[in-house]
């Protein structure tokens, strides 16, 4: 087994590999699979598999590649596209994994979001980002 991995390595030396960009391509090509299955239609069945079959030629030639600047530069302008939406989904995931325990609220000042134990009332919050003091209302 050490041996398969070694010629794997070496096969690998010198390409491009896996980045942001070429696992999201990984998503919507699970994405595509999914609703595959559940496409009723021989024509939209034909489609449907094309498009996953280019989108896997391009995450191939994407790993295998040797050219890593232009590989580097596609996943750039991905992150810079799309690298704004991470923040929002990993809140709101983790908003929804902490439903009943926690309460998030916006600094006014600095629109940075706290993360506050359920205590019904009134409170003062120091914003952990700015500093800054401001008042709370947590019905439940």
């Amino acid at each position: 087994m050490y041996r398969f991995f070694q010629k794997l390595a070496n096969f690998m030396y010198g390409r491009y590999g896996l980045d942001n960009l070429g696992r999201f391509l990984i998503v919507i090509y699970i994405m595509l699979a999914i609703a595959n299955i559940f496409v009723i239609g021989h024509i939209a069945d034909i489609v449907l598999y094309g498009v996953q079959m280019l989108l896997l030629v391009v995450i191939l030639l994407r790993v295998l590649s040797r050219n890593t600047y232009a590989r580097q530069r596609e996943n750039n302008f991905y992150l810079k596209t799309f690298g704004r939406l991470t923040p929002n989904f990993k809140l709101l995931f983790r908003r929804i994994k902490d439903i009943g325990k926690k309460r998030y609220r916006r600094c006014p000042n600095c629109k940075s979001v706290a993360r506050l134990p359920i205590r019904r009332g009134h409170h003062s919050v120091k914003c952990p980002n700015c500093r800054q003091q401001y008042r709370v209302f947590i019905l439940i």
